[in-house]
């Protein structure tokens, strides 16, 4: 069994050269217990030996050659055992195959047999580049932190390839422009456990401001301006227009009856209140906030999933007749994240060609 015969390897720590005929033999088998095959040869750290990136990457690069089920078991190694090393091949690799390049990694494959066995498959694979873009874009929104981001950004010192590089270089950036499944999950579990606490969620979105507009650069939480009212965000946008914002909290009602809750209404009175108190003293607003110009607002309470089709119609009505004012529930925020962030691991825009008759 191939399986045996890889956990006796990993158990004696072999020599290199007899890693390349048990490699062969999983990809000639070419079943799904060769690439699991493969997979335990590429996570495991071999009890941390000195040289076991020799053993690990040439079975990382020949993932590969299960097309898009070896990239995804190339994640989910360097999911599964986090070491530095899986993280640093899945990062390489992906790169490497989402530019379309030859794989650098196969250097480290000193079997003329697998190589091409390798590339003549992985030539085969329709739109893999598309997938291990990806799968790249989603591994790096999936980190926990910014350090962790922070971290991969010394694959761009090994990637060979410029547009490896470039690929990986895009993938980080998109760290910035979209919110990462783990905030969405906290924010989730936030809403559930706290509906009720506003301060909770201040503070929250105050470490994630981009929850509440993805174009956001600057963020003043509860700016208190000449000593007067204020809101509870204002934030500065990319291209240089402004938003204000008046949370409340999830347990909060959208609509009552026929109209907008209470706290709705009161909300949105508190939000356009100081975009008018802003605008009446522009002169001393510009001084504080860059390029301060007459500001969106976004009043956020409550939750639109909670709404029936007939609530969710009068929402709808009275945002139609708001102006450059949107009221959104707790809920909206998070699916909007997911929306973008599935678009960022898409990051080519497709351009389609259309008559309308």
């Amino acid at each position: 069994m191939l399986r045996d015969k890889v956990e006796d390897f990993i158990s004696n720590r072999d020599d290199p050269k007899e890693l390349h005929e048990l490699l062969l033999e999983c990809l000639n088998d070419g079943t799904v217990e060769g690439l699991a095959s493969v997979r335990r040869l590429y996570e495991d750290m071999y009890g941390r030996i000195t040289f076991n990136f020799e053993l690990k990457a040439p079975a990382a690069s020949c993932l590969v050659y299960w097309g898009e089920a070896g990239l995804r078991a190339l994640v989910d190694g360097a999911e599964a055992t986090k070491a530095s090393k899986n993280v640093s091949l899945c990062v390489r690799i992906l790169s490497t195959v989402a530019s379309g390049q030859a794989l650098s990694e196969l250097s480290f494959i000193r079997d003329s047999r697998i190589v091409e066995k390798i590339q003549t498959t992985h030539a085969q694979f329709d739109g893999i580049g598309e997938i291990a873009r990806v799968l790249l874009t989603q591994f790096v929104l999936s980190r926990e932190s910014d350090d962790e981001v922070a971290s991969l950004g010394h694959g761009l010192q090994v990637v060979e390839d410029m547009g490896a590089a470039k690929e990986l270089f895009a993938a980080m950036s998109a760290r910035w422009l979209a919110v990462g499944e783990p905030v969405l999950r906290e924010f989730e579990r936030l809403i559930q456990e706290y509906p009720a606490d506003e301060p909770t969620f201040q503070n929250f979105l105050t470490a994630h401001p981009q929850l509440l507009d993805p174009m956001a650069i600057q963020v003043w939480p509860q700016p208190n301006l000449l000593g007067s009212r204020y809101p509870d965000f204002l934030l500065r946008r990319a291209d240089n227009t402004y938003l204000v914002v008046e949370i409340e909290c999830p347990a909060k009602s959208l609509v009552k009856g026929s109209q907008a809750s209470a706290a709705v209404t009161h909300a949105e009175q508190q939000v356009t209140d100081y975009r008018d108190y802003l605008m009446r003293r522009h002169q001393d607003a510009i001084q504080h906030f860059p390029h301060f110009n007459d500001p969106d607002c976004l009043v956020v309470t409550g939750l639109q999933r909670e709404l029936d089709e007939n609530q969710m119609a009068i929402l709808t009505h009275v945002n139609r007749h708001r102006v450059r004012l949107r009221i959104v529930g707790f809920d909206w925020l998070v699916e909007r994240a997911r929306n973008i962030a599935t678009n960022i691991t898409r990051h080519r825009v497709q351009v389609i060609k259309a008559r309308v008759a």
